[in-house]
């Protein structure tokens, strides 16, 4: 006997991935079409539980079938039917995923199969499989406990992580400067010309392993336990100290990132999310690369945080290009990371500005960001826990 597992292929994986991580079928069945292929969203899946250890190479069959055409998926899903003519082969029928016509010739098959079947969907955004066939009063809903971490998340849709190797180590050294971090962020208006005046001077530097700063700054008070805070020499009128490349980034805008990685740390330990993840390097398919400055995971579902140190003083139009092309930007990664069909709350820019205009504020709602000011980006914690209050 051999439960296998049926999986309409299509943009979103992860319902699909979610379901095998529960059923733990012996066999599995996927329903793909030619986009989906060239988008190696089936190869992806099968890569993932292959190396979850929850299915082997061997265990996977695929039908490649016109997702527009409804006699072409009927005929080739009955096909399959009829060869398994096994006794007591039990099927699970994932129907998310994939369009209307492809869920309905699937359905219609497999409900008048005579096998041993149950046809379900898990709503996206959710992990709970709801039975719709065979049908009961109330609907059996059985409810998924399995979670996914944010780097299994990305594998799931095709990225790859560059810095993996050096993830512990970036999160080690972030834990370490933690009170400077927290000082920043308590001073920041007294620290603004410091933090400008490093960010003018290391902003071209931060590829390079090392950099021997020496400059003269005139320090006032809280500068002065800034400097001292990071080990820097302060001689009369002069600041000097030989920076790694993470003392660097650190500088010109990481002590952000950090900080608002800590308050999403602070929340896996408190177990309101499930994993979170700080500078990710990631790459998809096609080698283009991007950053993701803080992600963390909820119920296998993946949220990301931009994190915008904006210190210089100046043109307010400046201030505007920056939060506008980060929208533009990390928009257009929403839809990889098969975050279209529910961008409420998923994507959030943190900035140190006091004041956002109303236009960047709306045109980033219809890319599916929020941006928030300083003074909520402090609060960062709070408003991820209420966004999860009583789930």
């Amino acid at each position: 006997m051999s439960k296998i597992l049926v999986s309409l292929i299509s943009e979103q994986t992860i319902p699909n991935v979610i379901a095998a991580l529960h059923f733990k079928p012996q066999k599995h069945l996927f329903i793909t079409t030619k986009r989906s292929e060239q988008d190696h969203k089936s190869e992806s899946t099968k890569d993932f539980l292959v190396s979850k250890k929850v299915a082997k190479e061997e265990d996977f069959i695929k039908i490649e079938v016109n997702q527009d055409d409804f006699l072409d998926v009927n005929q080739k899903v009955n096909k399959f039917i009829e060869e398994q003519s096994e006794e007591g082969n039990e099927f699970i029928v994932n129907i998310t995923c994939g369009n209307k016509i492809m869920a309905l010739a699937v359905y219609e098959q497999f409900r008048n199969s005579g096998k041993e079947t149950s046809i379900g969907y898990i709503p996206l955004g959710t992990n709970r499989f709801i039975q719709i066939f065979p049908s009961k009063t109330p609907l059996k809903i059985i409810e998924i406990k399995e979670r996914i971490s944010t780097l299994d998340y990305l594998s799931v849709y095709n990225f790859a992580t560059d810095n993996i190797n050096s993830l512990e180590n970036d999160k080690e050294e972030a834990r370490k400067r933690k009170e400077e971090t927290m000082f920043i962020i308590e001073h920041f208006e007294q620290l603004k010309p410091l933090l400008s005046f490093f960010s003018d001077i290391l902003r071209d530097q931060r590829n390079s392993k090392t950099y021997y700063f020496e400059r003269n700054y005139h320090t006032n008070s809280l500068e002065k336990q800034l400097l001292h805070k990071l080990s820097f020499a302060v001689e009369d009128k002069k600041i000097k100290k030989k920076l790694t490349k993470s003392e660097i980034k650190y500088l010109t805008g990481g002590w952000f990132e950090e900080f608002v990685y800590f308050e999403m740390a602070d929340l896996v330990e408190e177990k309101v999310i499930d994993d979170a993840n700080l500078s990710l390097q990631i790459k998809s398919l096609s080698s283009a690369k991007n950053e993701i400055d803080v992600c963390f995971v909820k119920d296998n579902a993946f949220y990301y945080i931009e994190c915008k140190a904006i210190v210089k003083e100046g043109d307010p139009r400046e201030e505007k290009s920056i939060v506008r092309d980060e929208i533009y930007k990390k928009g257009a990664l929403l839809t990889q990371l098969g975050l279209g069909y529910e961008n409420k709350n998923r994507a959030l820019i943190c900035t140190t500005l006091t004041k956002i205009d109303q236009y960047s504020l709306d045109r980033a709602k219809d890319y599916g960001v929020e941006i928030i000011k300083f003074d909520q980006s402090k609060k960062i914690k709070e408003k991820i826990r209420n966004l999860f209050k009583g789930s």
